[in-house]
């Protein structure tokens, strides 16, 4: 699994599920650079956020790119954690 997860990641995901009809905020530290168009740090994950009605939608394409959830004492239906183990790390919602 890669320790960073770039810019370029980021872009990929967003436009890969803005193709497929689902809208996501940037939130955590990609949002917060976002917002100051610039890379303050390093990034290992990507926190979004995504519309209830979308979730069935997400989790169906994020599992056909390989990401699979991650149990953790604070997952729930509207808060988890994916990873992939290969190429963009991790996403929370």
């Amino acid at each position: 699994m890669k320790d960073t997860m770039t810019s370029k990641d980021v872009w990929t995901i967003y436009s890969e599920l803005k193709d497929n009809g689902i809208e996501i905020w940037l939130d955590g530290g990609w949002g917060v650079d976002a917002l100051l168009g610039e890379i303050t740090r390093t990034h290992s994950d990507l926190d979004i956020v995504v519309q209830k009605k979308d979730l069935p939608q997400l989790r169906k394409y994020l599992e056909s790119k390989g990401f699979k959830d991650i149990q953790r004492d604070d997952t729930w239906a509207w808060n988890f954690v994916l990873d992939d183990s290969s190429d963009f790390n991790k996403i929370q919602f």
